[in-house]
């Protein structure tokens, strides 16, 4: 007699009990990712709040005027921009034609906004328009290049922190903390200043150092008798300061232009 012994194959599939214990391993992996993605995206809202509170932005959007490709590429723009109206953007982005660049609110004036986006830009033969973003096309900005503006803009936030650590900045017989309180100053004048008054002998001689700054001071200082505010020439919503000479003539000034020129030679 022959024996023949056959032995069935090992299972495929499994029992329902390691099935089972593949369900739970399988939604304690599901919870604990989907809880490491919720704590992420908050330290990213946390940091995106936090960021709102340093810059207060204006985006713009710059564009070639009747040609389809510039020469000049986002570190130009941003250095003419700065060296055509004394005011800096915190962000450049170009691409062939068209762009964005955005300024801190904080730190530029309506007077400054009004005069960027009612000049033109020319860099060499590239003529260039700039105008403020709103409405639907500031949400495609930030849908697009929100990403990279975050980036951009948390760095150059932590690069100020550092420089403006423990530094204290002298205007005159003043002290301020640093630029941004300084401005906040000079703000605060303008705005308790009622129109066509002088402003205060101490007040006069802060404006008088600053416009020391200017890049027409020896004309501006020339035959000064005192300072004043009135609504501007050029745009009636717009309150700015005024020069009062010898002979009681007027004219008006950019304070910003002169801080902007201060804060880059300190």
């Amino acid at each position: 007699f022959f024996f023949l012994m056959i032995r069935r194959p090992p299972r495929s599939t499994q029992s329902r009990s390691s099935a089972a214990s593949d369900v739970y391993k399988r939604q304690v992996f599901e919870g604990r990712r989907k809880k490491m993605k919720t704590e992420n995206e908050e330290r990213r809202e946390n940091k995106n709040n936090n960021l709102e509170q340093d810059v207060e932005p204006i985006i713009m959007t710059i564009r070639l005027k009747d040609k389809d490709e510039a020469k000049a590429n986002w570190f130009a723009i941003g250095d003419a921009i700065q060296h055509k109206f004394s005011v800096k953007p915190i962000y450049v982005r170009f691409n062939q034609a068209e762009g964005n660049l955005a300024f801190d609110k904080k730190h530029t004036t309506d007077e400054v906004i009004n005069e960027v986006t009612s000049n033109e830009l020319q860099i060499e033969d590239d003529v260039f328009t700039i105008n403020k973003t709103v409405g639907d096309e500031l949400k495609e900005f930030y849908k697009l290049h929100g990403n990279h503006f975050t980036r951009i803009i948390g760095t150059e936030s932590k690069l100020k922190k550092k420089k403006k650590k423990d530094s204290f900045i002298n205007v005159g017989t003043q002290t301020f903390r640093d630029i941004s309180k300084l401005r906040n100053h000079v703000k605060d004048i303008l705005a308790r200043t009622p129109n066509d008054q002088p402003v205060t002998a101490s007040e006069g001689e802060l404006l008088k150092e600053l416009l020391g700054h200017h890049d027409k001071k020896d004309e501006k200082l020339r035959d000064l008798k005192e300072f004043t505010v009135g609504t501007h020439p050029k745009y009636p919503q717009t309150r700015c300061f005024f020069i009062v000479k010898n002979d009681d003539t007027k004219e008006d000034f950019s304070i910003h232009k002169c801080i902007d020129n201060f804060d880059i030679k300190n």
